[in-house]
C-alpha cells in the first residue's frame, strides 16, 4: 500500500470517529415526563357505584399512574388542588361537525357554504374544538366537513402538534352520496354551487373516493348519507374497500349491514 493511499485511510478513519464522538456528545437524553398530582374531593371514575371522596390522582406524562382514597402526594411535585371540585374521565362526543355552526337551519347551511371560505369555516372549527375541550369533551368524532373538504384534518392536526388546543379528533372528511341527492340543491343549473358531500355513483367511483379520503387523514368512512340511495353492489364495494385499512371503521356498512342492505 503506497504511503499516500495509507494516509487518505487513516485521515478517512480519524474523521469518521471525530463525526461519532461529537454526534454522542451532542445527543441529549430524553426528558423524564413530568409528574403531578391532582387532589379531587370528589372523583367519579366511571366503575365505582359511588364517588371517591378526597381522591388523589398521579399522573405521568399523558398517563394516569395511580388513584388513591386519601394519600399524601410525593414530595417535590406539582400538587394541582381541587379538593373543592368534582372530577370525572373525559367526556366522548361520538359524532361531531366541528366546521358548522349553530343550531342549523336550511338558511343557515347554505350561508354558511356560500358565504363562507374553508379557511374561515377551519378557524371557527378550531376554536370549536377548543370550546369542546373546555366543556370536559376530551375525543371527538366528526361525521364530515360538510363541504369544508378536509378541513377536519388540518383542525385534527394542528390539535396533535400542539398549535391549538382541542380534544383528540377522529374525522371523517366527506361523507358520500349519490349525485342529485344532498344540499346545495334547488339552485339554477347554471350556477356550479358547493356541495355538503362528495357525489359518488357506482362501485368504482366510491372505490376511488375511499382511497382519496384515507389517502388524506380520514380516520373513518362516512356514508350514511347515501345508504337509502345505493346499490347493494355499491355498498358491497365500500364494505371491500374498506377492510385492513388501519384506524379505519366503515360507518356505511354499520348503516348499511343493519337496514339489510349488505350481507357478510
Amino acid at each position: 500500500m503506497n504511503s499516500f493511499f495509507t494516509r487518505l485511510v487513516r485521515f478517512t478513519l480519524a474523521a469518521a470517529f471525530l463525526h461519532a464522538s461529537i454526534g454522542r456528545a451532542q445527543e441529549k437524553p430524553a426528558p423524564a415526563p413530568k409528574k403531578l398530582a391532582i387532589r379531587a374531593g370528589r372523583l367519579i371514575d366511571g366503575k365505582s357505584e359511588t364517588p371517591i371522596a378526597n381522591a388523589l390522582i398521579i399522573v405521568v406524562g399523558d398517563k394516569i399512574e395511580s388513584v388513591t382514597p386519601g394519600g399524601t402526594p410525593p414530595a417535590g411535585i406539582e400538587l394541582i388542588d381541587l379538593s373543592k371540585a368534582t372530577v370525572l374521565p373525559g367526556l366522548v362526543d361520538a359524532h361531531t361537525h366541528v366546521l358548522l355552526q349553530g343550531d342549523i337551519t336550511q338558511e343557515d347551511y347554505d350561508a354558511q357554504l356560500l358565504k363562507q371560505s374553508i379557511p374561515y369555516r377551519a378557524i371557527l372549527g378550531a376554536r370549536n374544538a377548543q370550546i369542546a375541550l373546555g366543556h370536559g369533551f376530551t375525543s371527538m368524532r366528526d361525521l364530515e366537513t360538510e363541504g369544508a373538504m378536509y378541513a377536519d384534518v388540518d383542525v385534527k392536526t394542528a390539535i396533535n402538534r400542539g398549535i391549538i388546543p382541542g380534544p383528540r379528533l377522529f374525522v371523517a372528511t366527506r361523507s358520500f352520496a349519490p349525485t342529485g341527492f344532498y344540499p346545495l340543491l334547488g339552485y339554477s343549473w347554471e350556477l356550479h354551487v358547493p356541495k355538503g358531500v362528495q357525489e359518488v355513483d357506482g362501485p368504482d367511483n366510491i372505490r376511488h373516493a375511499v382511497r382519496e379520503q384515507v389517502g388524506y387523514g380520514a380516520d373513518w368512512i362516512s356514508g350514511g348519507n347515501g345508504v337509502p340511495y345505493f346499490t347493494r353492489p355499491a355498498l358491497w364495494r365500500v364494505y371491500r374497500y374498506t377492510q385492513g385499512i388501519p384506524r379505519l371503521v366503515n360507518a356505511v356498512c354499520d348503516k348499511a349491514l343493519l337496514a339489510g342492505f349488505v350481507r357478510t
